[in-house]
């Protein structure tokens, strides 16, 4: 058996296997010898019979199929134990074979772990853009009335406002009037500053009051969406069954004593908790944004080529994340379902295209990391934490990266 490693430029080897067919009886008595252990010839004990009786139980393309699988097998692990400087990734793919002038050969393709390559040293003369963090007192503000909404008291209202919660009855119904489903939702201030629809339609309706808008799928919010599997409705009616008014506790110092158990000892304090929380939010937010412009900054000088292994794996995991977020394989598939084939095929690409810029930052992260010998106190899978090394390690002059 020979081979020949062929290195391609998607990170990958093409291994191709040539083999004389005087050989491929050796190949053939070893597929047979296995197969032989399952079948049964009358007159002998199960996986004793004669080869060529065995031969004889068995469809002659699946034998060849044995024997290739045979034929790859060996020389996967022949090109494994002589190249053990390559570091060979995931599973073979792109086979192909065919038979000449009384030789077998086959081809297929194997990744190999990515390494990042140096194209010059002025990488290491860039920083990273400094990060300068403002909180305004209306960000503070929103925060302590979001806060002091977990607290509030609800009293009964007539009107829907800004400020209310308002119980809706749903129905949707058909071209023919037919009620197919109905549900129950509850719209209150952020679904209003959420989406237009809801603003414009449900903003100075009152209790008992019933309207119907045409039902329109794709651009309804999810709270307003029909969620069976059958033919969509045509209208969707709404009833206003309930309203209640926010009604927000005093913010003062015995108010936050008591919501904080006294960990909290007045408004001021909490105002400088608050700051520092979206302070700590705002920096993780730009810290991303400035590590993209970083690692585009070095790009004329490091570069790296993502396997086709890897991206695959990243994208299930992402997909596979996406599921649990919508509740689950079914929803998943309802969703997916709803989808045109171009959208389908656009969503595809962009997933692709997220899982091989993510994973060309990380290996990039990491040779930066470890050039500038960082990498020791940096735990990969908790977010964040490279970023931040790297950040403080580039600006550590500058003041304002704390």
């Amino acid at each position: 058996m020979n081979y020949k490693l062929n290195k391609g430029v998607k990170c990958n080897y093409e291994i191709v296997v040539t083999e004389d067919l005087a050989n491929m009886g050796e190949y053939k008595e070893k597929v047979l010898k296995k197969l032989g252990k399952d079948i049964e010839v009358p007159g002998f004990r199960k996986g004793n019979a004669p080869i060529g009786l065995i031969e004889k139980k068995l469809d002659p393309g699946y034998v060849n199929m044995g024997i290739y699988e045979e034929v790859v097998y060996n020389s996967l692990n022949k090109v494994l134990d002589e190249n053990k400087e390559i570091k060979f990734i995931g599973q073979i793919y792109d086979f192909n074979q065919k038979t000449n002038d009384g030789s077998f050969e086959c081809s297929f393709k194997l990744d190999y772990y990515p390494e990042v390559v140096e194209n010059n040293k002025n990488w290491t003369q860039i920083k990273m853009d400094d990060i300068l963090i403002e909180v305004s007192e209306e960000e503070i503000n929103e925060t302590i009335n979001n806060l002091m909404r977990q607290y509030a008291k609800y009293e009964d209202a007539e009107v829907v406002t800004q400020d209310t919660v308002a119980k809706i009855k749903i129905d949707f119904v058909d071209d023919k009037g037919d009620i197919l489903d109905s549900s129950t939702m509850f719209v209150g201030r952020e679904d209003i500053k959420e989406h237009s629809i809801i603003e414009k339609n449900f903003i100075g309706k009152k209790i008992g009051e019933t309207f119907e808008l045409d039902y329109e799928h794709n651009s309804f919010p999810h709270i307003m969406t029909y969620k069976k599997d059958e033919n969509l409705p045509s209208k969707i009616s709404f009833t206003v069954v309930d309203i209640k008014i926010v009604v927000l506790p005093e913010i003062n110092d015995e108010t936050i004593q008591e919501i904080f158990k006294g960990e909290v000892k007045d408004l001021a304090e909490l105002k400088e908790k608050i700051t520092e929380t979206i302070k700590g939010q705002k920096f993780e937010k730009k810290l991303l944004d400035t590590t993209d412009k970083y690692i585009k900054d070095i790009s004329d000088s490091l570069s790296i080529t993502i396997p086709k292994t890897l991206i695959q794996e990243e994208e299930k995991a992402r997909m596979k994340a996406f599921e649990k977020r919508l509740g689950g394989e079914t929803a998943m598939k309802n969703y997916l379902e709803k989808l045109s084939e171009e959208d389908l095929n656009k969503m595809k690409e962009d997933v692709r295209n997220i899982s091989e810029n993510s994973l060309s930052k990380f290996f990039i992260l990491k040779y930066v990391s470890q050039y500038f010998d960082i990498d020791k106190d940096i735990n990969w899978e908790t977010p964040f934490v490279a970023e931040k090394k790297l950040y403080e390690f580039l600006n550590s002059n500058n003041e304002n990266n704390k």
